[in-house]
C-alpha cells in the first residue's frame, strides 16, 4: 500500500477521485498520506470539496480562489519542508485565496505571499476575481501557495499550487520544496533525497528530460529510485506530458 499518493491531474469535475471519494476515503483513515499539486486541488463544493478539507486542510473553490500567473516571494517558514532551502522567487500561475479548515490545528502554510493588485486585473469570474478575494487583497492579507496538514488520525496532507509551467522545475527551490514535501510525507519513508525519486517522476516531461542532462541527476539514482519505489509510492497523473 502507498504512503503516500501523489496527485497531479485535472480538477473540478474532471477529476479523478470524484467516482472514488469513498475508496479514497478509506486509504485517507488509514493514515495514507496525499499531495495534490496545481489543478487537482480544484474541488467540486459539497463531498468533494468537503473530503478535500479533512484530506489536506484546504481546496481550491471555483467563485472563491483565482488562477492568475504572478511571481510571488517566498521566505522561509518554520517547517521541516524548508530544510535547506533558500528564499525563491518563480514566476507560474499560483492559485491562491484557498477554502481552508476552520480550525487551523496542524495547519501549516508553506508558501505565502502578499499577491499584487495586477493579479485580479481580470473581471470577475469562477477563477479570475470575485469580491471576497479582492477585499482579501487589499486588506493586505497574505495568500497560502502551498501548506502542510497533519490529520487527527496521523496522515498528512500537502496542497500545492504551482505547477501550471514545466519550466519552473528547473528553479532549485521550487523544486526542492517539492522534494522535501514528498519527503516530509513519508513519500518513501525519507528516502526521497537520496534516490532521486522526484527526478524519476518528471522525467518523461520536457523539462524533466532537460533537467536530467545536468550533471548532478545520475542514471544510477534513477535506477535505485525504481528499485526502492516499486509497491511503495502512486502517482495518479493525466496531465505530466
Amino acid at each position: 500500500m502507498a504512503i503516500s499518493i501523489v496527485i497531479f491531474c485535472t480538477g473540478h469535475g474532471g477529476h479523478v477521485l470524484n467516482p472514488k471519494l469513498k475508496e479514497f476515503d478509506a486509504l485517507m483513515k488509514k493514515g495514507t498520506g496525499v499531495i495534490m499539486i496545481h489543478w487537482a486541488t480544484e474541488a467540486v463544493r459539497g463531498p468533494p470539496g468537503d473530503r478535500f478539507l479533512e484530506w489536506m486542510g484546504g481546496f481550491c473553490d471555483l467563485n472563491w480562489s483565482v488562477n492568475p500567473h504572478w511571481k510571488p516571494n517566498f521566505k522561509p517558514q518554520k517547517h521541516p519542508i524548508w530544510n535547506g532551502v533558500k528564499p525563491f522567487s518563480v514566476d507560474d500561475e499560483w492559485y491562491y485565496h484557498m477554502r481552508f479548515v476552520e480550525d487551523r490545528t496542524g495547519f501549516t502554510p508553506i508558501l505565502t505571499d502578499l499577491p499584487p493588485p495586477e493579479t485580479l486585473r481580470r473581471k470577475d469570474g469562477i477563477r479570475s476575481g470575485n469580491p471576497a478575494v479582492r477585499k482579501a487583497v487589499a486588506n493586505g492579507e497574505t495568500q497560502h501557495v502551498a501548506w502542510a496538514y497533519e490529520r487527527k488520525d496521523g496522515g498528512r496532507g500537502f496542497g500545492f499550487m504551482g505547477g501550471h509551467n514545466h519550466v519552473s522545475w528547473q528553479d532549485d527551490g521550487y523544486r526542492k520544496i517539492m522534494k522535501n514535501i514528498m519527503d516530509n510525507a513519508q513519500f518513501l519513508e525519507g528516502m526521497l533525497m537520496e534516490l532521486g525519486i522526484f527526478e524519476l517522476l518528471f522525467a518523461h516531461t520536457r523539462c524533466g528530460r532537460e533537467l536530467l542532462q545536468r550533471p548532478h541527476f545520475h542514471a544510477r539514482q534513477l535506477e535505485l529510485a525504481a528499485d526502492v519505489g516499486a509497491g511503495s509510492s502512486l502517482l495518479l497523473n493525466d496531465k505530466l506530458n
